[in-house]
Order: structure tokens, then sequence, then C-alpha cells
């Protein structure tokens, strides 16, 4: 027997609620309600064993005037944490911090905003805005599962136990384990061009002769986390799929290979290729921007049931209205 919601497959009662930002906000108060120990090792991942858990109120979308909707705030004896929350990878702006920052109570030991997001650690420390990465710390979705899972070994009830089964199965949806089993294929276009005006090696040569790809990571629309797959296109058609076996990510892609470009962006990502797939019939661009990046379904490149790559990427946006 299986439960679908709107044709996902239902893998805990939170997913009822969908897989959003207040899906898994209102999961975690939930939780952190139910089960000491999860509480527990929250507070402690966050502030240290100084912490008093007693006397604490969990409240969820908690407004003040001027400061807005908070997505979780947790109050006991001795801290005030507040946390903010987004469901993909990025994280609150300064405008919003500094408001949240000024609703923390003056009369406690602990206190601080905790961002939660699909983002590791490391990007969302180059994400925080400048004021506010030493004393705003983050943790990623996984990172949160991970400790409902410890919890669950230390949890005291088949109660506890079972709230946090659900905890751990909800958050594997937002886990970036999700990217290794995605179907989903970011679109980029190669350039002819040399990369050093004093060699001949080409950005379609890192691809096709070198077996990599990089791309700044974060600016101007390049995805943050890496996907599972790659596309190339240029000369108004589809070359090549590929699936990203790894990836680091470096200050400059001449750490690697010295013909590559020397960089000038804060950060890029290096993925390293798998086997060119070809699509089953030639796939022209069609009326799509020439130099435009988006993701599109793998099958819907591959399998030759379209005429175009922008028919491919309208079918993948409808699915994904479809599943919204």
């Amino acid at each position: 027997m299986a439960l679908s919601v709107y044709g996902s497959q239902a893998s805990s009662v939170f997913r009822l609620l969908g897989a959003d930002e207040n899906s898994g906000t209102y999961a975690l108060g939930w939780v952190l309600e139910q089960s000491p120990a999860f509480l527990n090792a929250l507070l402690q991942r966050v502030f240290g064993k100084g912490v008093a858990v007693r006397q604490v109120q969990i409240d969820l979308q908690r407004h003040e005037k001027n400061g807005g909707f908070t997505d979780v705030e947790i109050v006991g004896e001795n801290f005030h944490l507040i946390i903010e929350a987004k469901r993909w990878s990025s994280v609150a702006g300064k405008g919003q911090l500094s408001k949240y920052q000024a609703r923390l109570r003056s009369d406690v030991q602990f206190k601080c905003i905790l961002s939660v997001s699909f983002a590791s650690q490391i990007n969302a420390a180059r994400m925080l805005p400048k004021a506010h990465q030493e004393s705003v710390p983050h943790l990623s979705w996984d990172d949160l599962r991970k400790l409902a899972v410890q919890a669950r070994a230390k949890a005291s009830s088949h109660e506890e136990k079972l709230w946090l089964r659900e905890l751990v199965e909800h958050y594997k949806e937002y886990s970036p384990m999700k990217r290794v089993l995605s179907n989903q294929v970011y679109m980029v276009v190669l350039s002819p061009k040399r990369i050093r005006a004093d060699h001949p090696h080409t950005y379609r040569d890192v691809v096709e002769t070198d077996g990599y790809y990089y791309h700044p990571v974060g600016e101007k629309g390049w995805p943050i986390e890496a996907p599972n797959y790659i596309a190339f296109r240029y000369g108004g058609r589809l070359r090549s799929v590929h699936h990203v076996e790894s990836y680091e990510r470096v200050s400059s892609p001449s750490m690697i290979n010295p013909l590559w470009s020397k960089g000038s962006a804060e950060a890029f990502v290096v993925y390293k290729l798998g086997p060119a797939i070809q699509p089953a019939k030639p796939l022209v661009n069609g009326n799509i921007y020439p130099t435009s990046r988006f993701w599109c379904a793998i099958d819907t490149l591959l399998s030759g049931a379209y005429g175009s790559i922008a028919e491919a990427r309208e079918e993948t946006e409808r699915r994904r209205k479809e599943a919204v």
C-alpha cells in the first residue's frame, strides 16, 4: 500500500504539507517539542554545553511589528534562538537578519540567529552578509537530519523515536543526496574562444579534450550547488550530456590545469565529467536565447521525443509547475 500527494510519495506525515520551507520548519518545531533529545542536541550544537534546556517555549511564524515573521523561535531560561530557514541554497539577507537581530532578548546569556538552508556551511559563509558572517551560524537541512538520527539513538520513548524517524524521512527530500538522484540537467553554451591569448586551448577543449568543466560559484546566475548532469550546446544544437562524476571548489581553475582560466571570481567549481551521452536524434536550439543557461529533465533531451531544446525546456517547466 502506498500514499502519494500530488503524485509524489508521502514518505512521512510531514510530507502531507509539501516539501517547502514551511513544511520543513513546521516539522522542525513539532519534533523539537516532542523530543527532548533532539532539542538538547540542537541547542548544544549552536550554543555549547552551557545552555540550560529549561522553561522552553517554541514558536512558529511569530510576528512582531517592524520585525517580520520568524520561522522558528526557541526561548529558554538562559537562551534565545531564532531560526531563519530557506528551502534551497539561498540564505537570509542583511535587512532580514538585522530585523531579527534586534528581536533577540538582551537578558539571556546565549542568543543568536541560526541560518538553515540546502547550502553547505562553506557556501553559506560566502553568501551571508559580511556584517553577520561571524554572528550567524549555519546548518544545512542535512545537518539537522543527522542531528535527528543521533537524537533517535538516545531517545527514551517509542513515541519520541517515532517522531524523529518521521523527521529523518522528511528531511531526506532536503538533503544534498537528492542531487545524486536528480534527473535534472544544467544546460550551458560552450564558447569556441581561446582561454588565453598566448595558447590555442579553448573552452570547448576543456570539455571535449580534458573531460572537465568549470564556472564561477553563485555569480550572475551560476548555480551554487553542483548539478548531477550537465549538457553542452553550440553551433545551434545539443552536443552532449555528461554525468558529473565529482567536483571541487577552487579559487582559480588554473590550480588544476595551467591551461585553464586564472580566475577573477571569488570562487570556482570544477566538474570532472563522465563519458559523453548523445541524444537519440539531433536536437536543435529552437526559440531560446543563444547564450541562456537553464535546467531540463534528462529524458526531454535524450529520448528523441522533443523537436528542440526549447521544447524540452518547456516540458520540464510544465512538469515543475504540475509538481508544486
